[in-house]
């Protein structure tokens, strides 16, 4: 990790939507430097705080990632790449 370390900003949007029975949602997002630049390949995960479940996704060359078929919880999203500091974002909510 070089010393001038960037952190990540990460914008993430919740959706959830009613399927008959089932109540899914998403979290979509995308991962930038300080700057405002993508980063690609960076790794995300998805923690569900009420079960401890991690769902694992990869940032695209643009930097976006999705996340699907999530159940209604409170959740932190996790990412990180290498030459930057671990980026969380808690206080999301799927309803």
């Amino acid at each position: 990790m070089t010393s001038f370390v960037r952190f990540f900003v990460l914008t993430a949007v919740a959706a959830i939507g009613v399927f008959g029975q089932t109540s899914t949602g998403n979290i979509l997002g995308v991962v930038q430097d300080a700057s405002g630049a993508s980063v690609a390949g960076a790794r995300v995960s998805v923690v569900n705080l009420g079960t401890n479940t991690r769902t694992e996704a990869t940032a695209d060359s643009a930097g976006n990632f999705l996340v699907r078929f999530l159940l209604a919880g409170k959740y932190a999203v996790e990412a990180e790449a290498k030459g930057f500091k671990k980026f969380r974002q808690d206080g999301i909510e799927l309803q």
